[in-house]
Formats: C-alpha cells, structure tokens, sequence
C-alpha cells in the first residue's frame, strides 16, 4: 500500500509524539504538549502533515510562521521509511507554502548535533539554524 500523506490534525498527537520520542535529534520540551500542538495547529491551518502507511504514522511535519519568517518543526521519518523522498518532498512543499503567504525566509531548527538534518537542508539551497 502507498504512503498516505493527511493533514496533522490533533488526533495524530500521540502517535506523533512516540515518533519525535524514537526518532535520534528530535528536542522535545513543554512547548511540544499536546495542548501545545493544538495550539500550533489552529494557528498554522493547513500547514503540518503526517504520513502513514496502512494505519502506521511514519513522518511528521509541522510547518509554521512567527509572524516574521516560516518555520519548520519536527521534521521527523520514521527509520524504516527514509530515503524514499518523504522528508525532502515535504521539505519542498513548505517552502513552497511559505512563498505562497507572503514569506520570503524560513528558518529550520536542527539540534547541533543532528549533522544529518543540516546537510539535509544544506543540500536543498537552505541554511540551518542549529541550536541546544
């Protein structure tokens, strides 16, 4: 069965969060409760996906603003389904949603030693913002 691509919506947050959990350079603090991604989500509509395969969440993708410049939050691939295009096809679409609003920069947030998120965006004609 294909990968399925759905909104985020606040169901998923469970599930979500066991990903961000299992998945090596996620920073997960109190800004990422579930009250706190709802918030997120009612702010961001239409932005943040999940993939999934059959019933199974493997990706993640909140996609945002601060008003300023985009942002992308938890850009996550479940290990088993990396290197089929799912994070740079998303990585893609949000720039593209950024441009569509009137947002002209986006910032990336990447732990600093998540060598692999930052090459990622690096290869996509991005700088990075590393932090922690």
């Amino acid at each position: 069965m294909p990968i399925r691509l759905e909104l985020f919506a606040n169901s998923h947050y469970a599930a979500a969060r066991a990903l961000w959990e299992a998945t090596d350079g996620v920073g997960l603090s109190g800004a990422d409760s579930k009250e706190s991604i709802a918030q997120f989500l009612a702010r961001n509509p239409g932005t943040s996906y999940i993939a999934l395969d059959d019933a199974t969440l493997v990706a993640t993708i909140l996609v945002g603003h601060d008003g300023r410049r985009g942002l992308i939050h938890h850009l996550a691939v479940a290990a088993s389904h990396r290197r089929q295009g799912i994070g740079s096809g998303w990585w893609r679409r949000g720039w593209l949603l950024w441009g569509g609003r009137g947002y002209r920069n986006a910032i990336c947030w990447c732990l600093r030693r998540m060598r692999r998120g930052g090459s990622f965006g690096v290869r996509w004609g991005r700088s990075i913002v590393t932090s922690w």
